[in-house]
């Protein structure tokens, strides 16, 4: 499930980063806010929008870019006759993540523009950025999710100096079997995120209307399982295995196996084609072959792993977990 590059799931918050600025945009060049009075009877006014597909690393996406009546709007983020914009997935990833303070989120766009618009510009934007995503980050979810991932991404944050700082993501599959963001959340200055941190976030999901959820697949990040459980006491918290299996092990198996005999070696092979759960683990027992406590707690949790359920949407919430039993 790919979140940036051609095909993922970035397109959606790309979207709504681009409208959101070039509405800011817009504001700035007529002096008012939409839906201002102000801007009635003062001359130059709003005039809709024009759809417009660019091109982008998450993909092609669809765009809508504001209009004025007298067609002195030039926009900056997506110039006229643009069509490629490049270099924005870290700014979205980041841009959409709550717990961002303002400064931080006018720092990311000043660099964006560099010297193409004035600082008020710049505040402006960054007032319509920030409405837009809070629209999006408190829209309703779904009610029951199969599968939840969440995973951890490292942007460089600008405010003053540059950072690196962990920015949160939870990816859901629905029920119909689409891929969908529930939410981006920057991660707090410090040593990390405790039990505290991943309550109030999985209550946030929560309460925008996710009331169950079958299985939740992280990377063993502090304090989560236990947030898990006590926001979904159902649900089955699967840590990600990916990471634990360099592309050596086998290679390293085989070589430690190589005093046992052909025996073992013959069993490991028909371990991987089988795709057996804890083939490393079991391997310890032959006489002369040396696996590592690493490899053996490595087979201990692929021992565990439970294989993601088919579901229909016709389950209920009850179903969905006797379907994971």
């Amino acid at each position: 499930m790919r979140l940036t590059g051609e095909g993922g799931l970035l397109s959606q918050l790309t979207k709504v980063v681009v409208e959101s600025a070039l509405d800011g945009e817009l504001d700035d060049h007529l002096g008012y806010d939409k839906h201002d009075p102000a801007g009635r009877d003062g001359g130059n006014s709003r005039n809709g929008k024009r759809g417009k597909t660019v091109l982008t690393e998450a993909g092609l996406v669809s765009i809508e870019v504001p209009r004025d009546r007298e067609g002195s709007f030039e926009p900056q983020l997506v110039k006229k006759r643009q069509r490629r914009l490049t270099g924005l997935d870290d700014l979205v990833i980041s841009l959409s993540a709550k717990g961002l303070t303002h400064g931080e989120i006018c720092a990311h766009l000043a660099e964006v523009y560099r010297a193409s618009v004035s600082k008020q510009t710049i505040f402006t934007i960054t007032d319509r950025v920030l409405e837009g995503m809070a629209e999006w980050q408190s829209r309703p979810l779904d009610s029951v999710y199969p599968v939840m991932f969440i995973d951890a991404v490292n942007v460089k944050i600008r405010d003053g100096n540059v950072a690196n700082r962990p920015i949160y993501i939870a990816l859901a599959v629905t029920v119909e079997g689409t891929r969908d963001i529930l939410g981006v959340w920057a991660g707090e200055h410090g040593d990390g995120e405790g039990a505290k941190f991943w309550v109030r976030v999985l209550s946030e999901i929560k309460n925008r209307g996710t009331q169950d959820v079958c299985m939740v697949v992280c990377d063993g990040l502090k304090g989560l399982p236990a947030a898990i459980e006590t926001v979904w006491p159902q649900a089955i918290t699967q840590t990600c295995i990916v990471r634990l299996l360099p592309q050596q092990l086998p290679l390293r198996l085989e070589e430690a196996l190589g005093r046992a005999g052909q025996g073992s070696q013959t069993d490991l092979r028909r371990a991987q084609r089988v795709g057996g759960a804890g083939c490393v683990y079991r391997f310890h027992r032959y006489p002369g072959a040396t696996v590592s406590a690493h490899h053996q707690a490595v087979g201990a949790r692929l021992a565990r792993v439970r294989a993601v359920p088919a579901i229909r949407h016709t389950h209920s919430c009850r179903g969905v977990h006797n379907k994971c039993d």
